[in-house]
């Protein structure tokens, strides 16, 4: 077949780590709040792989992710779009 193509689904855990230290004039020392969190994680994914030789291969990827809402950060999500080369031996 000259295109191959594939549906990717992965999870897993995110770990993050807020950390917000504050300074005053007033207060000599500096008061630090470190605040961890712990998501799942979810990254689907559609692509092909188009062969141009027996051994030579061209992957066209697009993934969709979402990391989960954190303390500092309303949500984390996006998309990437990568293009690669298989070399088969």
């Amino acid at each position: 077949d000259i295109f191959t193509p594939y549906i990717s689904v992965g999870t897993g855990l995110v770990f993050g780590k807020y950390i917000n230290s504050k300074f005053s004039s007033n207060n000599p020392n500096m008061n630090t709040t470190i605040k961890r969190t712990t998501k799942l994680g979810v990254e689907l994914g559609l692509g092909t792989t188009i062969r141009i030789t027996k051994k030579t291969l061209i992957d066209l990827n697009i993934q969709y992710y979402d990391y989960g809402k954190h303390h500092f950060i309303k949500k984390i999500n996006g998309n990437q779009f990568s293009i690669g080369i298989i070399f088969k031996f």
